[in-house]
């Protein structure tokens, strides 16, 4: 392979995968079949041209920037392909708070089983009332208004906690209610960081894929949101290459 041809190729994985330019130098020397077979890979939903470039990159910002992965680097990458294709410096500070929601699935997962090992001890009462009170049940059609939809996995945070669930109702919603993203989108961003594959939260992915369709989303799209998130196992070989090289240089 020539000097050219591999700038090339390095160049179009940079774009594919978001990753960076001096990491996917160093896979590709060291295996030029491997980083091939990468290519290929992450060409797929890079050029099917089922998502619009712009949502792509705010796909792939998300899945950088979420709590769950936190790559400084690659939230810069992402930033700046976003901006090439046309997002707004606002729609990317939107998909950044959009993002931020993944910290109430401490709440989400934990508390179902604080309610399970209360109720085991005879204690179900200190989870709060059985039926909603009025000032539960407007919350609850609070969220609804603001969200468009309701699962069960908040039934044990507005129970014992209102007051924070309130508080989280106005904190995950302001993107919905000042954000510019398309409702279609932002259910799309929810699926992306949800099945990460260093989160992989079933119930969101199930929540978020609902909610992306009713508002108008195809399989088509919800599928390459999913092939775009699983990219990110790439990673692996191009941090593994890097630090090699950079191992095997004594640096």
């Amino acid at each position: 392979m020539d000097r050219s041809d591999a700038s090339s190729r390095r160049s179009e994985f940079v774009e594919a995968t978001g990753f960076g330019a001096d990491a996917s130098r160093s896979l590709l020397d060291r295996d030029p079949g491997y980083f091939a077979a990468a290519l290929a890979l992450a060409r797929v939903p890079a050029t099917s041209g089922v998502l619009d470039d712009a949502t792509r990159a705010m796909i792939r910002l998300a899945v950088n920037v979420a709590v769950t992965h936190l790559d400084p680097a690659g939230t810069r990458r992402s930033v700046e392909i976003a901006l090439a294709r046309g997002v707004s410096e606002a729609q990317v500070l939107e998909v950044c708070q959009l993002t931020s929601v993944l910290g109430i699935q401490s709440c989400v997962v934990g508390l179902p089983v604080l309610a399970e090992e209360l109720a085991a001890l005879g204690r179900a009462d200190e989870m709060g009332p059985g039926e909603l009170d009025a000032g539960r049940q407007e919350l609850k059609d609070r969220f609804v208004a603001l969200r468009g939809y309701w699962s069960p996995l908040w039934d044990t945070l507005l129970k014992i906690s209102p007051a924070y669930f309130r508080a989280y109702v106005d904190f995950s919603s302001y993107p919905w209610k000042e954000g510019t993203i398309p409702p279609r989108v932002k259910e799309l961003i929810y699926v992306a960081i949800d099945a990460a594959t260093n989160h992989l939260f079933e119930p969101g992915i199930r929540i978020h894929v609902r909610n992306a369709l009713n508002h108008g989303a195809t399989a088509a799209e919800i599928s390459e949101v999913l092939q775009i998130a699983s990219l990110m196992g790439i990673e692996s070989a191009v941090l593994g290459a890097a630090t090699l090289d950079a191992v095997a240089a004594g640096s």
